[in-house]
C-alpha cells in the first residue's frame, strides 16, 4: 500500500476518535457517537467526491474506510477518559489527520484535471469539511468560523505545495513538506493561540 494511503486510514481513525470524543461531550448514545465519528473522519472527502463528481464515494469502494471508523469509535467509545488524558497527543495526531486530508484532496483533484487553485480549495474542503459538520450536528458553532487558524493552514500548505512541485520534486518529498508546513502552522497557532480577527457586533 502508498504511504499516503496509510497515512489517510490513520488520519480517518485520528478523527474518528476526535468525533467520538465530541459526540460523548454532548452525552450522545453509541450510534451517535459512531455518527459524529463517521461524519468527522470522511465527510470532507465525501464533499470532495461529491463536488468534483468522483463517485461512488471513495469509502463505498473501500471497506477498510468503515472498519477503521468502527474500531476507533468503539476504542473511543470504551477509553474515552483515558484518551482525553493524552490530549496533546491528539491534537498533534488532530494536526497530522488536517495535514493529510489537505494533501489528499489536492492530489485527487489534479488527478481529474482541476486547476491548481481549485485543487486547493478541494484540499480546503477536505481538510476541514468533516469537522464543520462535526461541529453542527453537534450544534456548536464550527471551530474554524470562531476562534482557530485550522482553514488558513491548509490554504497555506495548499500554496506550499504547487511552490514545491513548480520545483519538479518528486511528490513524495512535495507531500511531505506540504503536510509538514500544515503540521507547523497547525501547532503553533495552538500554542500562541494564535486567532483570525473576529466580529464583534452587540
Amino acid at each position: 500500500m502508498e504511504v499516503l494511503y496509510i497515512l489517510d486510514l490513520f488520519a480517518v481513525f485520528v478523527s474518528a476518535i476526535t468525533g467520538t470524543l465530541a459526540a460523548g461531550k454532548k452525552r450522545m448514545d453509541l450510534f451517535g457517537a459512531f455518527f459524529i465519528a463517521f461524519i468527522n473522519a470522511v465527510g470532507g472527502g465525501t464533499t470532495r467526491d461529491v463536488l468534483i463528481g468522483a463517485v461512488p464515494v471513495f469509502w463505498i469502494s473501500d471497506i477498510r474506510y468503515l472498519i477503521v471508523i468502527i474500531a476507533a469509535s468503539i476504542i473511543a467509545f470504551i477509553f474515552a477518559t483515558y484518551i482525553l488524558r493524552i490530549r496533546n497527543v491528539i491534537l498533534i495526531f488532530d494536526a497530522v489527520g488536517l495535514a493529510v486530508f489537505t494533501v489528499i484532496g489536492i492530489q485527487k483533484a489534479l488527478s481529474i484535471g482541476i486547476a491548481p487553485v481549485f485543487a486547493v480549495v478541494m484540499g480546503l474542503v477536505t481538510g476541514v469539511m468533516g469537522g464543520v459538520l462535526r461541529d453542527v450536528f453537534c450544534n456548536d458553532v464550527p471551530l474554524i468560523f470562531s476562534k482557530e487558524i485550522y482553514a488558513l493552514a491548509c490554504i497555506i500548505g495548499g500554496i506550499v505545495f504547487f511552490m514545491l512541485r513548480s520545483f519538479g520534486l518528486p511528490d513524495t518529498i512535495t507531500f511531505a513538506g506540504t503536510i509538514a508546513v500544515i503540521m507547523a502552522v497547525r501547532l503553533v497557532a495552538m500554542e500562541l493561540k494564535l486567532g483570525l480577527p473576529r466580529m464583534r457586533l452587540k
